[in-house]
């Protein structure tokens, strides 16, 4: 029974850490590096970041679905 309810919610947990850690590092990208990397250099970094934790996401969502899967099958 306590299974049923610990994957959805570490998937949960694993995104709100995703999208904190996007946000966080963001905003260290525009203060903690200002004067040191172009804002083309901070344009890009940011974008590989976003399109690296948009992968993650969908990792993580496949891994989701086949855990359901998996559970489905072990239900029966």
């Amino acid at each position: 029974m306590h299974g049923e309810y610990f994957i959805p919610e570490l998937f949960q947990t694993l995104r709100l850490l995703i999208v904190f850690g996007f946000i966080f590092g963001l905003i260290w990208l525009r203060r903690g590096r200002k004067g040191r990397v172009s804002q083309d250099e901070e344009t890009r970094l940011a974008q590989e970041m976003h399109q690296t934790l948009e992968r993650m996401e969908r990792r993580v969502e496949a891994l989701e679905t086949l855990l359901m899967e998996r559970e489905r099958r072990h239900d029966r």
